[in-house]
């Protein structure tokens, strides 16, 4: 009976082993997308749906996309990017069982309560330098890194312009933030650094 219990776990586990998930796969501009199920490349895949509400002077783009992944860091790390008249925000909702990506998600609020810390501010549209002497930038929620970007960026319907912004950006934003943005698309050749964030002085803002 030992081994007839042992035989069945490893004839549960073969069968597991080599299986694919299917993700329901779209990307569009807006609050939900809709497309067809698909079957994931790798093995260790999972389904995912990102989310992207990009601010930028007082206009916002909201954009969506599903599909697999193998990136756990992505999932649920909410990254928040502030800069002069600019607010990116993305979330990353993960799960793991067949074509579960297929709902909307709903996109919590940003927390705008400053913390005490503050980086460069300045947003640039058209160049590559800051024109002017950056301002000190509170920062807000769990953003504790600064960030710098200068290069070409693309946001979703529009054509690509050169951007300089420094601003704040959440913590470990830099390790899974830019490339994987859903709607605003940045150029290969751009320059993107992070360091830490300002302690502000006691009195300021």
């Amino acid at each position: 009976m030992k081994y007839l219990i042992v035989f069945l776990v490893f004839a549960m586990g073969a069968i597991t082993i080599g299986e694919k998930l299917n993700c329901i796969e779209c990307k569009a501009k807006g609050e939900d997308c809709t497309g067809e199920s698909v079957e994931c490349e790798n093995e260790g895949d999972f389904c995912i749906t990102a989310k992207e509400y990009d601010i930028l002077n007082g206009n916002s783009i909201v954009s969506v996309s599903k599909g697999c992944t193998n990136i756990s860091g992505l999932c649920d790390n909410p990254m928040i990017i502030t800069s002069i008249d600019a607010l990116l925000h993305l979330i990353n909702k993960c799960c793991f069982e067949d074509d579960c990506n297929s709902d909307n998600i709903k996109m919590p609020e940003v927390n705008t309560k400053r913390n005490g810390f503050t980086c460069p501010g300045c947003l640039v549209i058209g160049s590559d330098k800051c024109n002017t002497k950056p301002k000190k930038f509170p920062c807000i929620d769990n953003q504790e890194e600064c960030l710098e970007y200068i290069g070409g960026a693309t946001r979703t319907g529009q054509n690509e312009l050169q951007y300089y912004v420094s601003g704040c950006i959440t913590n470990r934003g830099c390790e899974y933030g830019l490339p994987y943005l859903v709607g605003s698309i940045v150029s290969n050749s751009s320059s993107f650094k992070c360091s830490p964030a300002l302690k502000r002085y006691k009195g300021y803002y």
